[in-house]
């Protein structure tokens, strides 16, 4: 009975060892989850995001937490955003009738490029104290909370327009 327990185990290690490209996850080349680049990567970090739905609707703006893999999704696409400090868009863009905003506020926020930041469809503004950036992309963000919103029961917020 021993023998195949161990003969089992180390299949499963085998197979893990060749799912993971023969790479420790977590390493220089492959940073865990939720690790900041250039840190230390086998330090995972946990953030709180609070998400505000703003629709326009006439309705009360829903209101949801993400905390562990949520969380480190949103980061991981925050920080993929090719911020910038010029500004990139008008305000007048921002109030289209009918338009949904995502208004988020991550902790910890130390090593990011923001801490607060309002997400549109194709554009972000986000804050780091008082310091401003702009991104006119931020498009894999929008659709990430876009599902997320979804699967809380607020799809129907979204309507034909967005």
């Amino acid at each position: 009975m021993r023998a195949a327990s161990l003969t089992t185990l180390l299949f499963c290690a085998a197979l893990l060892s060749v799912s993971c490209g023969g790479r420790q996850v977590g390493g220089e080349d492959d940073p865990a989850p939720g690790a900041l680049p250039g840190s230390d990567a086998t330090t995972i970090r946990s953030f709180e995001i609070a998400v505000t739905l703003g629709v326009f609707s006439g309705r009360p703006d829903p209101v949801w937490e993400l905390s562990g893999g949520e969380a480190s999704a949103v980061v991981q696409r925050v920080e993929a955003i090719n911020w910038q400090s010029q500004q990139l868009f008008e305000e007048r863009e921002l109030q289209k009738l009918g338009q949904a905003v995502f208004r988020l506020r991550i902790e910890p926020a130390d090593g990011l490029a923001v801490e607060r930041l309002d997400v549109w469809h194709g554009m972000a503004l986000g804050w780091h104290g008082e310091a401003q950036q702009w991104s006119r992309d931020g498009g894999d963000l929008y659709a990430l909370l876009r599902d997320q919103a979804t699967t809380r029961g607020y799809g129907e917020l979204f309507g034909d327009w967005d």
